[in-house]
């Protein structure tokens, strides 16, 4: 048996939600549709069950609660900065990577500039891997029976070592690095103009 259509409205007629040509409509149907006036006399009994049922007030803490598991609590700021800071570092590594290999080379100023700040990071990378290494080297000696141990070291600082030699991952490093330090500045505290310090 199938279904009056008109029955999907019985419910917005009951409620007051129909226009009046609705309505009207609605009314003259169910004058001449059995159907549809058994359900709408049974809707009748449901809205009116329900009309009678008590109104009962939550408990306390509920909205709390409710809110804790639909909307947890933000991230801390410095997760967030660390990741902005993590995405800038990447992007600028990746796009000095591609400007590395795609272009055929830069003007001399650019060069010039770049050659000096890669070589004074380089520098730097070179006396702090110098300094870990020679740290390493002494730890080793202090354990006279790990002579295989060194010996299989000094390869691999060697190989640690040996990425500087490329201009290409020397200029990415000090892209990511300053990058890096370029966004975490720029998300530091500081007061606004309306005296709220931004977070």
């Amino acid at each position: 048996m199938t279904r009056c259509p008109e029955s999907e409205k019985l419910q917005d007629h009951l409620e007051g939600l129909l226009p009046v040509e609705d309505r009207l409509r609605i009314e003259a149907h169910l004058v001449i549709c059995a159907s549809c006036a058994r359900e709408r006399a049974l809707l009748q009994r449901v809205f009116g069950a329900l009309e009678s049922l008590p109104l009962l007030a939550p408990a306390p803490g509920f909205t709390d609660r409710v809110l804790a598991r639909t909307h947890p609590e933000p991230s801390p700021v410095w997760t967030r900065a660390f990741g902005i800071a993590f995405g800038a570092g990447l992007v600028t590594s990746a796009a000095t990577l591609a400007a590395a290999v795609l272009l055929p080379g830069p003007r001399g100023w650019v060069r010039a500039l770049a050659g000096d700040a890669v070589a004074a990071v380089g520098e730097l990378f070179v006396f702090v891997m110098t300094s870990l290494n020679s740290a390493l080297l002494r730890v080793v000696d202090l354990f006279a029976a790990a002579g295989g141990l060194l010996a299989g070291l000094a390869p691999i600082g060697r190989a640690l070592l040996a990425p500087l030699q490329s201009p290409v991952i020397v200029s990415v490093s000090v892209a990511a690095v300053v990058a890096c330090a370029l966004v975490l500045w720029w998300m530091r505290p500081r007061e606004s103009r309306k005296g709220v310090s931004r977070g």
